[in-house]
């Protein structure tokens, strides 16, 4: 898996020097772990593992590690004209080991969460809830991506802490969850724990990071997380109306396979789900597929009648006051219920 790897990137980096846009997708990264863990192994044994345990030798190893793998994910860009014009990118798919169990109904105490394992950062948020009187369940744990207590806890939490490793090495990650995509999401992707960052703190025009983007999705984490939280049982109007938001952004960013969105579509799509457009549509029960049927009508009506905004918006990558107005007017119209 190792060699595999490398040579594919090898490979990549040759195509992307040449004019080319490669990707590389690494679908099993066991290899590199089974490396890592017989390094980690010898080092052990040649050092003892007293001294390795110190807090020095555990920072010191913790960097290792992140070279090791940067040596392979690092290897990622785009070129200028004078280097090929090519570039390389790199998907890597990992399997996110399950903190509980979905049945799991106990209750656990202080005394369950040790320090030498949890660590005392956890530690002190498991004090903390349980000073507030919030019960602590598997359920709560699961949104904190702790392990409960229990005898491949320690496994559990090193293959969490190999995961967290790698993907701050990355450019960010999509996490897919099979709850979602039962609930019949395209993709079944959790935005609350998915991030970018490509684009950021660099000068350059980035659709992630661009000013449009962040002014139409500034909720959207917010709304879908604390729609999450609301009680299954919780049949108030309060709960019915964030219910509804939180499915209008799942709308807006479901889309068909191979038909992706233009930078304009999303940003239009946004904007009406964040300015409370399809909720009146989705609190009557309007499904994701027939939601989206409506909101790209719409969209697409929007783009014909505010072409000159949308051709602003496509060049700056920006919304200007004006534009965003006339955006909201035309969406307004198109999606009365």
């Amino acid at each position: 898996g190792v060699a595999a790897a490398a040579a594919a990137a090898g490979f990549a980096e040759h195509l992307s020097e040449n004019g080319k846009h490669v990707l590389v997708i690494v679908d099993d990264l066991e290899g590199h772990k089974e490396v890592w863990d017989g390094t980690e192994r010898a080092l052990l044994q040649h050092f003892g593992a007293e001294q390795a345990e110190s807090e020095g030798a555990l920072s010191a190893a913790n960097s290792e590690m992140r070279a090791f793998y940067a040596a392979l994910f690092q290897r990622v860009g785009c070129l200028n004209k004078a280097h090929g014009g090519g570039s390389l990118s790199m998907l890597l798919l990992l399997d996110r080991p399950v903190t509980n169990k979905a049945d799991d109904e106990q209750v656990y105490t202080l005394d369950d969460f040790p320090e030498t394992l949890y660590g005392g950062k956890v530690v002190g948020r498991i004090k903390l809830m349980q000073d507030r009187g919030i019960p602590i369940t598997s359920q709560v744990l699961s949104k904190l991506s702790i392990p409960s207590p229990g005898a491949d806890a320690a496994a559990v939490k090193f293959r969490l802490q190999h995961i967290d490793e790698l993907t701050s090495l990355s450019d960010g990650h999509i996490h897919l969850t099979p709850k979602l995509h039962a609930q019949g999401l395209r993709p079944g992707m959790d935005h609350t724990t998915s991030l970018t960052r490509i684009g950021i703190g660099a000068d350059n025009l980035a659709v992630p990071s661009s000013a449009a983007m962040r002014q139409v999705a500034a909720r959207l984490r917010f709304d879908l997380a604390q729609a999450s939280d609301i009680p299954p049982d919780d049949k108030s109007p309060a709960a019915a109306k964030q219910r509804a938001r939180a499915r209008a952004w799942q709308a807006v960013l479901q889309q068909p396979w191979g038909s992706p969105r233009s930078f304009p579509e999303q940003i239009l799509g946004l904007l009406a789900a964040g300015g409370g457009l399809l909720d009146a549509r989705m609190q009557q029960g309007l499904s994701l597929d027939d939601a989206q049927a409506v909101l790209a009508q719409a969209v697409a009506a929007v783009r014909a009648e505010c072409a000159g905004e949308v051709q602003e918006l496509e060049h700056t990558l920006s919304l200007s006051p004006k534009a965003k107005t006339a955006f909201a007017q035309a969406l307004k119209a198109k999606l009365k219920p």
